[in-house]
């Protein structure tokens, strides 16, 4: 596994949320990922792709949320992060 393979998923807190065309959402305002490496912390600018995230219209921001990070296509013409399934993260009992 190379150190650049940062696929998987993390709990992180949300700051500013703004609302893409095609369905994007530009979680720029990350301020804090609680179990991922330094690297998405650094990552300000991550694109997160709304696909399967029925909650998003609860995500608010200082909401601490879990995502998935999964590579960009090489394809699209975007190079980096894609991150699917934005959810409210609901500490296990």
């Amino acid at each position: 596994m190379s150190k650049d393979t940062l696929t998987g998923t993390y709990v992180g807190t949300i700051g500013t949320m703004v609302r893409h065309t095609f369905g994007f959402i530009d979680l720029r305002g990350i301020a804090r990922i609680d179990n991922g490496p330094m690297e998405i912390q650094l990552k300000r600018d991550l694109m997160f792709h709304h696909l399967r995230c029925p909650h998003f219209e609860v995500l608010k921001p200082s909401m601490t949320v879990s995502f998935t990070i999964a590579r960009r296509p090489e394809h699209s013409g975007n190079k980096g992060w894609e991150g699917i399934d934005v959810q409210p993260y609901v500490k296990k009992k």
